[in-house]
């Protein structure tokens, strides 16, 4: 099954987002060479990210989050646009934490850490970036992404991301579910669709054998899922780094800083965080931007 975001409405009261990111989570980890635990938060991460996106109004709207907790995993950072393209990375690709002996699971919760905060930015298109920041609840991702729905945007909201990561590391499946009622919903309604809370914790191994209409169903089995006609997208790990834009990057570094890496290295390479490209600068091509730089003045 190829990657997707679907959504949908139940009852004609609550929204639900659902995606399938298993390859786009494969993706990351390819780029990254993540541990276990640190695919599992990263990718939970680019899930919610991704959804969150493909929720924007407008193409060229876009947001950033970070997520840090205080544990050895260090800052997560994410960034998506309104097609569901999504990148990121984490500050330790290589922590590594016992498992989770209660249930057998990745310990996301210790590797992230609970002392700290989810910061949302969003771009749409106004004057000012929409800030939003809330304490994190358990470093497991999903429970700190419902709470931020629920304090910075007043949406309250049943959140469900998961990896599935085999015992060699590779990823298996990945996925997630965000449910949202409208105003409005009737409060019947909304405790039959908590009452089906518990089988979403089964979406991702769902997604191994059958189609998001069908999950659906049986997820919130006895009420009416309709898909939303054009709703749907592809998510994809894209990267949109470019040596011009770490050329610009060097530029603005001004003439002293420049000069000291000629005189000093007489060259330099720049690696992107969000794919690990490297970009190597010989010396005549920092002088020739220490030229640019010069010209600024």
């Amino acid at each position: 099954m190829s990657d997707i975001i679907k959504k949908y409405l139940i009852n004609g009261q609550v929204n639900v987002t659902v995606a399938n990111t298993t390859e786009l989570v494969r993706e990351m980890q390819r780029l990254h060479h993540t541990s276990h635990v640190a695919s599992a938060a990263l990718g939970r991460t680019l899930t919610a990210a991704a959804i969150m996106g493909a929720g924007f109004r407008k193409s060229e709207h876009r947001l950033s989050l970070t997520i840090n907790g205080g544990g050895p995993i260090g800052t997560i950072t994410a960034a998506a646009n309104a097609m569901a393209e999504v990148k990121g990375f984490v500050t330790n690709p290589d922590v590594f934490v016992p498992i989770n002996e209660a249930n057998g699971k990745l310990n996301v919760g210790a590797a992230v850490g609970n002392d700290g905060f989810i910061t949302v930015v969003k771009d749409i298109g106004l004057k000012d970036y929409y800030v939003g920041k809330t304490e994190l609840i358990s470093g497991e991702i999903a429970e700190d992404f419902a709470n931020y729905y629920l304090k910075s945007e007043q949406t309250p909201s049943i959140v469900y991301l998961g990896v599935l990561v085999g015992k060699d590391g590779n990823i298996e499946k990945a996925g997630g579910m965000v449910v949202t009622p409208m105003q409005d919903a009737d409060d019947a309604l909304l405790a039959e669709v908590e009452m089906c809370a518990p089988l979403i914790t089964e979406f991702t191994s769902m997604l191994d054998t059958m189609p998001l209409d069908e999950i659906l169903n049986i997820i919130f089995v006895g009420l009416h899922v309709e898909a939303m006609p054009g709703s749907e997208c592809e998510p994809k790990y894209v990267c949109d780094c470019s040596r011009e834009r770490f050329e610009r990057g060097i530029i603005s570094l001004g003439k002293k800083e420049i000069n000291d890496i000629i005189e000093e290295d007489g060259e330099a390479e720049i690696v992107c965080q969000f794919c690990n490209k490297a970009y190597h600068f010989n010396k005549e091509e920092l002088q020739a931007l220490l030229a640019e730089a010069e010209g600024k003045k």
